[in-house]
């Protein structure tokens, strides 16, 4: 009897049991999650809930973020231009800042590179031969063994002056240049160490020649270079067309006469290092 009560109340609850269980699966939602919405099961391959645009209308699906622009640029973007006085100041600021460098490129240390041909014996030297490229040989008005041009130009103080006046008593130095070639105010610098102070003793001058210049701004970079040798004006560059189509800085070593026995269009250490070479045998073989 007490056999049978167990399992009739072992049966009712496995009853109930299975009873809790069918109600939780016929509660279970029939609708598919928001998530899988958007396709019915039943529709065909091809069709799309307007959830998710697609084709040509997908580009406005998300207008925030294709139409928004990169965090970096969106403050660019509404930032209010500067005011007209701060543009000023800041191109005011950009000239001198410019300027300041360009005092600092053009400022000119003192030549140290010594000149081997110091202690060259003068048997051991021989007159440089000029050798230039055809294009710019095309650019030479004058060659070797033609007389330099004897022009009328004023000095940096505006007195007339005649460039044959200004040679030496045996060799003369010509220099054309210009503030706008650094290697031309290089040379102007190196010319007082390397040739005066070596050879004026001999009857060595050096003459320089500004073309295209504002004369004050030649005077200025004249004492920047430290150069103590007489300058002559070509502002408007008559003198320098007379001996060359262009190119600056030119170098002529001429004699007494103006005959030029060498010359070179540019400035580098080989130029430097023939100019002396060619002064040194010209002085020994005269």
């Amino acid at each position: 009897m007490v056999i049978r009560e167990v399992f009739v109340e072992v049966g009712a609850l496995t009853g109930l049991i299975l009873a809790v269980l069918g109600c939780s699966q016929n509660a279970r939602p029939t609708s598919a999650p928001a998530e899988t919405a958007s396709v019915s099961p039943t529709a065909p391959a091809d069709s799309v809930s307007p959830a998710a645009p697609a084709g040509k209308d997908a580009q406005f699906a998300a207008p925030d973020a294709a139409v928004r622009p990169p965090a970096e640029f969106a403050e660019t973007e509404v930032r209010a231009p500067a005011r007209p006085e701060d543009r000023v100041e800041a191109v005011r600021e950009a000239r001198v800042e410019s300027e300041q460098k360009t005092a600092q490129s053009v400022e000119l240390a003192a030549a140290h590179v010594p000149i081997v041909l110091d202690d060259a014996q003068g048997a051991e030297l021989t007159l440089p031969h000029v050798s230039l490229a055809h294009g710019h040989a095309e650019t030479c008005r004058v060659q070797v063994g033609d007389r330099l041009p004897d022009v009328q130009l004023v000095d940096l103080e505006d007195h007339e002056q005649s460039l044959a006046k200004l040679f030496g008593a045996t060799l003369t130095v010509v220099l054309f240049w210009n503030g706008g070639k650094p290697t031309a105010l290089e040379e102007l610098r190196d010319l007082g160490p390397d040739v005066l102070n070596r050879f004026s003793g001999n009857g060595v001058a050096v003459v320089g020649v500004n073309t295209g210049d504002d004369p004050q701004a030649a005077r200025e970079l004249i004492k920047l270079a430290g150069a103590r040798f007489p300058n002559l004006s070509d502002r408007q560059g008559e003198a320098f067309k007379q001996v060359a189509t262009t190119k600056v800085p030119r170098t002529y070593l001429v004699d007494a006469s103006g005959k030029i026995l060498w010359f070179d269009l540019e400035y580098s250490r080989t130029t430097r290092r023939e100019l002396l070479q060619a002064i040194r045998y010209t002085l020994t073989h005269e």
